[in-house]
């Protein structure tokens, strides 16, 4: 009868086993039961040591009620906890340390009560998700991926809970705010020390506030805890995107932009590389005469287009401004450029910037300077060069000790300057692009054969020749015939 007895139930767990493949049965893979054996399909709790039980296969976290009755130190492993809440514990009097593992977790939205003692929570390598198995074309679908969803309200009440340890989990908060405004993990009791160890956390706006819970010493997150996000990225865009990148990088960049100008609208929009963000500053049309004296020192666009800036040397001398690589200063009322400053503000970087300087008042450009770190830069055979937008200027025609310099300098670098066909005479657009002007004419006029020096100069040689050929003639008459000159015939006084 043994024999048998064991046959039946072998045969009975290979069946279970099997029937467990597909992810409907319980929302987690069967994987999970894998190495789950006969003894843990009769008793899926067995106590390790005095007040320590492991639990492994539960179905549910009801399973927990009659199971772990004298635990104080409680592990879940390979199990199915969907809906979970504090109430599934309260009869677990004795619990202080609660840790599950590879294991499906669903928190459900109940708040944990204050009377349950657990101190110590651990989750390892859960998620909470079915993820989904449609792909988009040509994008990188993150909704494959298992995340373990977190309503950290759920223990705003647990005020006994001293530790919520996150190892190895793709996180997802839900954000919610509380009553006093706090929101995620900051709704957590003052007491409880969050860690998260490793994983992803999914990265968005609102949870800088992580960054202040590691500031204030409340939380800890490991520097291999990356960001991950569930949209679909294009391929196109994965280059520039948060995935995959330090969370406390990121964070870092996100509080950065609390420095934003409060005529301005900040957004921080992924990185060409950590230390090159795609951090927008937007001040277009917010009636501003000056630049701001601090932005977000990261801040690789700024826009102040339709102001009424009248210089912008602040660029080439805040700190907060160097590492721009976009500047629009378009529709603004910029009168002149500091050309040694721009130089200094170019040699000191590493990277090319756009300058968008079209319909201004400018009449004059720093055309000396930049010629010569033109030169250098295209004997060297740098491609990554500053850019010039310039259309729309009052430039100044008349000056033939400017004028005929700019046209080189447009017509040398028109690969720098989008828009060099459009640079005229004049902001109305009227008059030819400067480029097809022959400033020759204007500024090196063709001079008359006989200047008045000349003419001057040919005189006196006449008269000189001529007085050369009276004293030959009146020395001959003399030599000759003893007549003297008549001006001495006729001197009375000679």
């Amino acid at each position: 009868m043994a024999f048998y007895s064991n046959h039946f139930r072998n045969n009975f767990i290979f069946i279970l086993i099997i029937t467990l493949q597909s992810d409907e049965i319980l929302g987690y893979p069967a994987e999970a039961f894998a190495n789950a054996n006969t003894d843990s399909i009769e008793s899926p709790c067995v106590e390790t040591s005095l007040h320590t039980v492991l639990c492994s296969g539960l179905r549910s976290p009801a399973a927990l009620t009659n199971a772990a009755l004298t635990a104080r130190h409680l592990t879940v492993t390979n199990s199915s906890l969907v809906a979970l809440s504090g109430e599934h514990l309260l009869p677990l009097t004795q619990l202080l340390a609660l840790t599950i593992t590879h294991s499906r977790v669903v928190l459900s939205d109940l708040v944990w009560p204050a009377r349950l003692g657990l101190e110590e929570l651990v989750l390892e390598r859960c998620w909470s998700n079915s993820p989904d198995t449609n792909n988009s074309n040509g994008a990188v679908n993150n909704k494959l991926q298992k995340y373990l969803q977190i309503p950290p309200k759920v223990w705003s009440a647990l005020t006994s809970l001293k530790t919520l340890k996150i190892v190895e989990c793709s996180i997802k908060v839900d954000d919610e705010p509380g009553g006093d405004g706090a929101v995620g993990f900051g709704l957590l009791p003052p007491s409880t020390f969050l860690s998260i160890e490793g994983g992803e956390y999914e990265c968005h706006s609102i949870q800088v506030y992580l960054l202040t819970l590691v500031e204030s010493g409340r939380a800890a997150v490991s520097e291999n805890t990356s960001c991950f996000i569930l949209e679909d990225i294009s391929k196109f865009n994965s280059y520039y995107t948060f995935n995959k990148k330090p969370l406390l990088d990121v964070l870092k960049l996100r509080k950065s932009v609390e420095r934003c100008p409060s005529a301005c609208s900040c957004e921080l929009l992924g990185f060409r590389s950590l230390d090159r963000p795609l951090l927008s500053v937007d001040c277009r049309g917010a009636g501003l005469t000056t630049l701001p004296p601090a932005i977000p020192p990261l801040a690789s666009s700024l826009i102040m287009s339709d102001n009424n800036l009248t210089n912008i040397d602040a660029v080439f001398s805040n700190p907060d401004y160097s590492r721009l690589a976009k500047c629009d200063f378009s529709n603004n009322a910029i009168s002149s450029i500091n050309g040694a400053a721009l130089l200094n503000y170019f040699t000191s970087r590493e990277h090319d910037v756009y300058f968008d300087l079209r319909n201004n008042k400018l009449s004059q450009f720093p055309v000396w300077e930049l010629t010569s770190f033109y030169n250098k830069g295209h004997r060297s055979g740098e491609k990554h060069l500053p850019a010039f937008d310039l259309s729309g200027n009052p430039w100044d025609c008349e000056d033939c000790s400017f004028i005929p310099y700019f046209k080189s300098f447009v017509y040398d670098n028109m690969f720098h300057i989008p828009d060099h066909l459009r640079v005229r005479c004049d902001d109305t657009g009227a008059l030819r692009p400067i480029l097809y002007v022959d400033f020759e004419a204007q500024c090196y006029p063709k001079q008359s054969p006989l200047m008045a020096i000349d003419v001057v100069n040919i005189f006196m040689a006449l008269v000189l020749l001529a007085t050369i050929a009276n004293f030959a003639h009146n020395y001959y008459q003399y030599r000759r015939y003893g007549k003297l000159p008549w001006v001495v015939r006729h001197c009375k006084r000679c």
